[in-house]
């Protein structure tokens, strides 16, 4: 376990308050020198699944619910993600999203894409699609994001036949819509 810390700017403040308002019981606090310290953290996301290996589950749900708080407390203030990845994340008594420097502009579910995005294997589809820029993408983009990764992280297939019928089930069916207009992140 060590320590990690964050700049202190308002998308990180606000993605942590969104955690801890939700019952989140990280360790952190504002350090003097504009940062957020985290204490008992085992390192990213990455670093985490070659140590322990997939995630269960459980583990796969409060990954996806710990990401779409902040998610939710980001575009409060205006903003947002088009993708995450592995290296993005930090397990720290739950999943923080330590690197917020790819946020960009919401604008009535919009997400403005000012430069190239580097896609990768959690990113939505129509986002791989963009070839002219200034462009936008709909803000339902993260959710397929964060539903990938899940997957990804528990080594499931896209066809998530091993988890079928349950809560997450749903919910990452709701995220992987092939419309983005229709895509909804809601655990119920």
């Amino acid at each position: 376990m060590r320590r990690i810390s964050l700049p202190a700017t308002p998308e990180h403040l606000a993605a942590t308050q969104a955690l801890v308002d939700s019952g989140w019981r990280g360790d952190w606090k504002r350090t003097d020198d504009g940062l957020i310290a985290l204490d008992g953290c085992k390192g990213s996301l990455t670093q985490y699944l070659q140590a322990h290996g997939p995630l269960d589950y459980h583990q796969a749900v409060q990954l996806a619910l710990n990401l779409g708080t902040q998610i939710v407390a980001l575009a409060d203030l205006g903003k947002g993600l088009i993708s995450l990845r592995q290296d993005d994340v930090i397990v720290c008594a739950g999943f923080l999203i330590g690197n917020l420097s790819d946020a960009v502009a919401l604008e009535e579910d919009r997400l403005e894409i000012i430069r190239a995005v580097d896609c990768h294997s959690c990113t939505a589809p129509e986002v791989g699609k963009v070839n002219t820029l200034p462009s936008t993408v709909h803000m339902s983009a993260i959710y397929s994001s964060i539903a990938l990764l899940c997957l990804e992280c528990m080594g499931i297939s896209r066809d998530m036949r091993e988890i079928r019928g349950s809560k997450l089930y749903y919910l990452l069916d709701r995220c992987l819509r092939h419309d983005p207009q229709t895509r909804e992140f809601l655990y119920i």
